[in-house]
């Protein structure tokens, strides 16, 4: 009777492990024939001075510190948040190497983009600011509801293999 009842818990054991592996392999197979859901029709800016193209959606537009001082007096009301971004667009356009804005009208998205001359570092030193920067982004996501994933080489590669090709030699692709 002790042998009857092991060999019937043994084959409900193997049913189950055999079904819930059937159906682990169903998800596997949907999950590699799913299409590309995370599509975004953009337009890629191409930063001459730079050799830097940029991937934005196609709301974004090109605008000068001018111009895009005029937006702001014609968007923004309060005096108080108008000041702020004057001050940050001044402190940006202060700094070494070239600045881009991009605004989007739909939604009042402002991005800004600043370039740095080449600066030749260390392995040593590019560790140190690569753990300082995962160290901020692990309290981040204590704190707030962001999650980061890290990127690896072979990653960008098989993604920038897999993209249009380059129009210019060396360029450096930003995605958003």
């Amino acid at each position: 009777m002790v042998l009857r009842k092991s060999i019937a818990v043994f084959l409900a054991c193997f049913t189950l492990s055999l079904f819930s592996c059937l159906e682990v392999a169903k998800e596997l197979k949907n999950w590699t024939q799913v299409e590309d859901i995370n599509q975004v029709d953009g337009k890629t800016h191409y930063l001459g001075d730079d050799g830097i193209r940029l991937f934005l959606p196609n709301t974004f537009k090109k605008y000068t510190s001018i111009e895009y001082l005029k937006l702001l007096d014609s968007v923004v009301k309060d005096d108080k948040k108008m000041e702020i971004e004057r001050k940050r667009l001044k402190l940006m356009r202060e700094m070494e190497g070239n600045h881009y804005v991009f605004f989007d009208n739909t939604i009042n998205a402002t991005y800004t983009l600043n370039t740095i001359p080449y600066l030749p570092i260390s392995r040593q030193d590019a560790k140190f600011i690569l753990g300082m920067i995962r160290q901020s982004q692990e309290q981040t996501s204590l704190y707030s509801d962001l999650e980061f994933e890290k990127v690896t080489a072979n990653s960008l590669v098989i993604s920038h293999l897999s993209g249009p090709s380059p129009t210019s030699p060396n360029p450096v692709d930003i995605f958003f």
